[in-house]
């Protein structure tokens, strides 16, 4: 077997390593994404088959996780609490009753350009417009003068209503700025399995 030449080697290796660093494609849960009235092991099974991977199964939800490319040095950050950020930057958090899947909530953190990208594929593949729901958005600074924003808003449509928790970071410490600082949240309501639900009723 011919071995490659010195030459060869050097044009592949660029090759490889842009192939190795490239940033995995985040799916977005799109309306017909998610297996909803399915069993819960039906949709594990599936959603396990689009690339998730299951994180925990209990009583209470089934939790999945993305492998979206990460980098470590900017990977961690302090600004949220433990509670309030996903334990990998893109998860999938499911709720059944009756052991059929009704709600499911979407939650991302990463840059803010990424965040904001995100949000917008969201909102072209739910048909959002205006919000039902506008709620004023809260600002914060840290003491070491890190700014934190949040915002929510809950849409409404024909089929779906969708509570948006949005955190925006403005960093003031160099150790932060560029880092997994931002984070959406999304929580889905398919009409069809949870009755009554609207924008004005979840916003009370």
């Amino acid at each position: 077997m011919n071995t490659l030449s010195k030459a060869a080697l050097l044009v592949l290796l660029p090759m490889v390593l842009l192939q190795c660093s490239e940033d995995i494609e985040a799916p977005i849960p799109g309306p017909g994404d998610l297996p909803w009235g399915e069993s819960r092991d039906a949709t594990i099974s599936s959603l396990s088959g689009s690339g998730w991977t299951l994180v925990s199964d209990s009583n209470e939800s089934v939790i999945l996780s993305y492998p979206v490319s990460r980098d470590q040095d900017i990977e961690a950050s302090d600004l949220f609490a433990e509670a309030e950020k996903p334990e990998e930057p893109y998860t999938l958090t499911l709720f059944f009753k009756d052991n059929a899947l009704t709600i499911a909530r979407v939650q991302r953190r990463d840059t803010a350009e990424n965040v904001a990208e995100f949000l917008k594929k969201i909102q072209e593949a739910y048909g959002l417009k205006e919000a039902a729901v506008d709620s004023p958005e809260n600002s914060e600074t840290t003491e070491a003068g890190n700014v934190i924003k949040t915002k929510q808003q809950i849409f409404e449509t024909n089929d779906f209503v969708l509570k948006l928790n949005r955190t925006t970071v403005e960093p003031a410490e160099e150790k932060m700025k560029g880092g997994l600082n931002d984070q959406i949240e999304i929580q889905l309501f398919p009409k069809a399995r949870n009755e009554g639900i609207s924008a004005e009723a979840l916003s009370k």
